[in-house]
């Protein structure tokens, strides 16, 4: 029982840090996409 717990608990925090990473790659995919259509060069 304590083991399926953990599976529990391993697969929230494995899908929380997904959706995190998820929302870096996409802020950071915008701001490149803004850089490269209006270069601040």
């Amino acid at each position: 029982m304590r083991v399926v717990d953990e599976i529990i608990v391993g697969k929230e925090i494995l899908s929380r840090w997904l959706t995190i990473l998820e929302e870096i790659v996409t802020r950071y995919l915008e701001k490149e996409t803004i850089e490269h259509n209006y270069p601040t060069r």
